[in-house]
């Protein structure tokens, strides 16, 4: 489903959830990471998630 022209406060209404700045400035960084990594490989991909996982685990 694509919406066009709807304002943040209908749309966090409508789905029943905060839309702050800093949460709409937070989903479009993880889009923008999402979409730069359209070009690595899957074994790229791979090193980042287990890279990730170990950076998690260390703020635990």
């Amino acid at each position: 489903m694509i919406l066009l022209d709807i304002s943040v406060g209908d749309l966090a209404a409508i789905a029943d959830t905060d839309l702050t700045e800093r949460s709409v400035a937070k989903g479009l960084e993880v889009a923008g990471l999402i979409w730069d990594a359209r070009r690595l490989t899957a074994d790229q991909l791979q090193k980042i998630c287990e890279e990730a996982e170990r950076m998690t685990a260390r703020q635990s």
